[in-house]
């Protein structure tokens, strides 16, 4: 199979939030198999391109961390669907997922982004005192002008707004409480934000940490980012004249990325710039592991 390395939401290649894209086509893979590549990819998401099972897609999406497959992820979709409208020579194209079929569509040179649902707001209770230990502060921390709930655009996060840049820099999360709260709620993690950004263009600055997914703390996290900013639409924090509702995130891990979201009435677009920085192969071993057989990359290029 043929691989892709992207960073996806920073337009310089040092920076993004990484993905390896597998054009596995017709490949009999089985979900063993796809988990077992993904782990030998080495990436933080191994997303693989495979046939539509309907009609009105184009293109099925699958999603793999080293330790688990998601069945939603905003930075994968872009940074898969920019090779797939390149290899395709398209500028739009429908991609299912396990969760939803979103269309994804070009924007500027190197952009891309997807069309999906409205934020929703879920029926999930948020204790406020709770809220900020998960973090490591208290209460006085928070900033409970903004919203504090569980809102999704395909993948559930609780959104937890902080008073300043200082407190979001300084955040000593408990992950294994994430994790429970996590797993008892339904919710995929946990999206810190501050009203409080580097860039006088940006809307507001965030942390992702989602330890369900394998990876501790997120670089750039589209949907969280397209949860956040449907509920200031949806709650009139947004001067509509103002443009993108912008994300800054990946500061407080030396990566800093750009995310863009447009919250509208009807549908959220969510983008950004995708950046190829390699490519590989990669094969079918004649060893098996636990039945399974493994996988060897060569002749990568970057």
């Amino acid at each position: 199979m043929n691989g892709t390395l992207v960073h996806v939401f920073a337009e310089d290649p040092r920076f993004g939030n990484p993905a390896a894209v597998l054009l596995a086509g017709e490949a009999e893979l089985t979900d063993a198999d796809m988990q077992r590549v993904a782990q030998e990819t080495g990436s933080v998401l191994t997303v693989f391109l495979l046939p539509p099972e309907t009609e009105a897609g184009d293109v099925r999406f699958r999603f793999f961390t080293a330790a688990t497959e998601m069945t939603f992820c905003g930075h994968g979709i872009l940074g898969a669907a920019a090779m797939f409208l390149n290899a395709a020579g398209r500028e739009e194209a429908v991609v299912e997922t396990g969760s939803a079929t979103v269309t994804v569509q070009r924007s500027g040179e190197r952009g891309v982004q997807f069309r999906t649902s409205l934020a929703t707001v879920l029926d999930v209770p948020v204790e406020t005192q709770q809220a900020a230990a998960l973090l490591g502060l208290t209460p006085e921390s928070l900033d409970l002008s903004l919203p504090l709930c569980v809102a999704t655009v395909g993948s559930p996060k609780l959104l937890i707004p902080v008073q300043s840049l200082a407190v979001l820099r300084g955040l000593t999360p408990d992950l294994a409480a994430i994790r429970e709260w996590s797993l008892q709620n339904g919710v995929n993690g946990v999206y810190a934000y501050t009203r409080e950004t580097e860039a006088a263009g940006s809307t507001v600055q965030a942390r992702s940490f989602n330890p369900l997914s394998g990876v501790e703390e997120d670089v750039a996290t589209g949907v969280a980012a397209g949860a956040l900013a449907g509920v200031f639409h949806q709650r009139g924090l947004l001067d509509p004249k103002t443009g993108p509702f912008v994300v800054e995130q990946g500061h407080s891990l030396f990566n800093p990325t750009t995310i863009f979201v447009e919250p509208g009435d009807t549908e959220t677009k969510i983008g950004g710039p995708v950046v190829e920085i390699g490519r590989f192969e990669i094969d079918r071993t004649s060893r098996e592991r636990e039945g399974t057989p493994e996988w060897q990359i060569r002749n990568s290029k970057k």
